[in-house]
């Protein structure tokens, strides 16, 4: 069958996001406390971090919500710092904001750009992602097609339903589409079981140890030009 959409996961197939989550955290933690500082007497970075986790595991109903659980977070530890409820919603928003902007201020893997807008010439481009980035104003937004968070269908990876809304979306079928990302299970595995073709992107070279094995394998995006051709897969 003709291979017609390809999608990509995001935070760590086309940009290193450890790093840019800790920056994130970090320059919304050091505005925060110049903002609000009886903050720190209560939350050090790391406890105001983990806030987010513990709150998005008590109420199972945010666990695909990271955004607003991150909101919600920091309302909480204001709220224990001794702000009022009007000073708490300002600077948790606001906070928040200064969190997206540094959220976005990333370095993409070495080819990422030219390999997306060769591949953008020849097939459908869609983004699946668990994370919250915001596309908009992104370098990488004009070659994807469609984004879909699992924040706005309040589904994560690996549950099946991103890759079916894609496939929906795109009016294609399983044995159309394409998809490459660096998680084993929620990318290779969870793709794979509904028989969509896959490409891991493994720049570490781990070990798989999976019975189920994708059906590529590459160490750096670029690598993609040597499997997908404009014809379709080689």
């Amino acid at each position: 069958m003709t291979l017609k959409l390809i999608t990509f996961d995001l935070d760590d197939t086309l940009w290193d996001n450890l790093v840019v989550i800790k920056e994130a955290v970090r320059q919304c933690y050091s505005w925060l406390l110049e903002n609000y500082p009886n903050l720190a007497d209560h939350y050090d970075l790391e406890g105001l971090d983990a806030l987010k986790n513990r709150f998005r595991e008590q109420y199972p109903e945010f666990r695909h919500q990271v955004s607003r659980a991150r909101i919600i977070g920091m309302e909480i530890a204001l709220e224990e710092a001794g702000y009022g409820r009007e000073e708490i919603v300002a600077g948790a928003e606001a906070a928040f904001e200064i969190f997206s902007q540094w959220r976005r201020r990333i370095a993409y893997y070495p080819g990422v750009l030219d390999t997306l807008e060769y591949l953008h010439e020849h097939y459908t481009l869609a983004a699946l992602t668990n994370g919250n980035i915001e596309m908009a104003n992104l370098q990488i937004e004009r070659f994807f097609d469609f984004v879909l968070k699992a924040e706005d269908i309040n589904s994560s990876k690996p549950d099946p339903l991103m890759y079916q809304l894609a496939m929906e979306q795109a009016g294609v079928t399983a044995d159309e589409m394409l998809h490459i990302g660096d998680s084993p299970e929620n990318d290779v595995l969870a793709a794979k079981q509904l028989g969509i073709r896959t490409v891991w992107f493994n720049p570490q070279d781990e070990p798989w140890t999976y019975d189920i094995s994708p059906d590529y394998v590459i160490k750096s995006i670029p690598e993609l030009r040597t499997i997908v051709t404009p014809s379709g897969l080689s």
